[in-house]
């Protein structure tokens, strides 16, 4: 088994790339966008729903996805250790970039970021091996307000991990985008906007 690393050949020719995201948009229109009244989780009141875990808890939906955000990600290696994301929304990300990333011969260690500190066990908000010192780059599913981003970045960096980048599958607002770059001092880059997923 110790040989399957670096078995991947990526080289993210512009037209792999276009067909990825045009696969992965029709599979998140169909799968993840629903109409209606919705109250969001910021409390915000909205005519549609991103529920984008329906595509990123689906093979082919995760297997994209990984495959497009490494390709943002390849220019920030080898400099990057670590991946996490919030649960529960990123798990499935982080988990399928942590796999990724070994086929491509770059392995990087996971993080699940929890809303909330334990309060048994080891009382940990970040689980995983990352350790204080690494570069690691923050994934999420979908960016709104920007406010849960915010409060995984500050929980990572607690736990001693350098931050530069956030990368989203979606971002529903740009503001929450401008509050992450303002507020965190990173880069935040995303797949889609949501009026891509809308039309």
């Amino acid at each position: 088994m110790s040989n399957l690393g670096g078995i991947l050949n990526l080289d993210f020719s512009p037209e792999d790339i276009k067909q990825a995201k045009s696969k992965l948009l029709n599979i998140l229109k169909a799968q993840s966008v629903f109409k209606g009244d919705y109250i969001l989780s910021s409390g915000q009141k909205s005519d549609y729903y991103l529920d984008a875990r329906l595509t990123t808890l689906s093979a082919e939906g995760l297997a994209l996805i990984s495959y497009l955000v490494w390709n943002i990600m390849s220019p920030l290696l080898p400099q990057i250790q670590g991946i996490a994301g919030p649960s529960i929304g990123a798990d499935p990300i982080v988990s399928g970039i942590c796999q990724f990333s070994f086929l491509a011969g770059h392995p990087l260690k996971a993080g699940l970021i929890r809303k909330e500190q334990k309060v048994h066990g080891r009382g940990r908000l970040v689980e995983g091996p990352l350790i204080k010192g690494e570069k690691v780059i923050i994934l999420e599913d979908v960016i709104t307000t920007g406010s849960s981003s915010l409060m995984a970045i500050n929980s990572v960096r607690d736990h001693g991990c350098e931050i530069n980048d956030l990368i989203c599958l979606i971002l529903r607002e740009k503001a929450g985008k401008e509050l992450i770059e303002r507020e965190a001092n990173l880069k935040v880059h995303y797949i889609f906007e949501a009026a891509e997923l809308l039309t």
